[in-house]
């Protein structure tokens, strides 16, 4: 299916405050999206969620075009290279809707690849925030944990089929401390579990595939799977039983197109999952 690209800055631009009042803020430039099997509006919306996120962060946030470097795309005051470049990726597949983000922080030359995969825009919409909280290394919990002491961790209350986090279908956890995620790639992964101070522990238990990567470019994939240490997550459990919160750890991989620059051990992301069937 042929990919578009759209910008829709002009809006922002037009209706923000003025975007070098404030030297000390960030500035975001939000490239323009590939879009693919998803309408021009909906994915409008998902891109204008982050835009709002990434102002709630304190960031000044510009939309460069092929104007970038005229005096009318920094009608504003004099131009000011951003610190962050956001491009991205917005894919239906099947019934699954991707979304890809890619931040690189110009200061470091750092640069990291997020990828969330949920059924409808309304839990897409709801992910991506988290995810730009995580790009900028912001730490925050979870909504409502603040105010929600966690539950108590049985094998019997993790026994059952979740929605996984990120590029993970589901993941099954079974009553003798073992489990299997399956990825929307199709990769299945072995899984152990432990429990330890009431905070659930998993890990990965199978040897490390490329298909695990997807969709990251395939020099990308192929040097994780080589390289990268298990992944594991640790969770509270919340909801009545029917959520488990915390942050996924792994290695990530820093890159220019085809070629990888840097493999980054020990990145910390949120990461949710749903019990099926409550």
């Amino acid at each position: 299916m042929r990919r578009k690209s759209f910008y829709i800055g002009l809006f922002f631009i037009f209706f923000s405050p003025l975007l070098y009042s404030q030297e000390s803020k960030p500035l975001v430039a939000i490239m323009p999206f590939t879009v693919q099997g998803i309408p021009i509006d909906e994915a409008g919306i998902i891109v204008s969620l982050i835009q709002s996120y990434m102002g709630d962060l304190g960031n000044d946030v510009i939309f460069p075009d092929s104007s970038f470097n005229t005096d009318t795309a920094y009608n504003s005051g004099p131009f000011r290279s951003p610190e962050y470049i956001l491009s991205g990726s917005i894919i239906r597949e099947g019934e699954n809707r991707i979304l890809v983000l890619e931040f690189y922080n110009q200061s470091t030359d750092e640069r990291v690849l997020y990828t969330s995969i949920h059924k409808t825009l309304s839990d897409l919409a709801l992910k991506a925030r988290s995810l730009v909280v995580s790009a900028f290394d912001i730490k925050s919990e979870p909504e409502g944990t603040e105010t929600e002491p966690p539950e108590q961790l049985t094998v019997n209350k993790l026994a059952g089929t979740w929605r996984g986090d990120a590029a993970i279908q589901l993941v099954r956890l079974r009553r003798n401390m073992g489990g299997m995620a399956i990825f929307t790639s199709g990769a299945q992964m072995n899984l152990t579990y432990t429990i330890e101070n009431n905070t659930l522990m998993v890990f990965q238990d199978s040897p490390n595939t490329e298909r695990f990567y997807h969709p990251l470019p395939y020099q990308a994939a192929r040097r994780l799977s080589a390289e990268a240490e298990p992944m594991r997550w640790e969770f509270k459990l919340y909801g009545k039983g029917g959520m488990l919160r915390g942050k996924r750890i792994e290695t990530k991989a820093r890159y220019e197109g085809e070629q990888v620059l840097e493999l980054i051990p020990g990145v910390e992301q949120p990461a949710e999952w749903i019990k099926y069937g409550r």
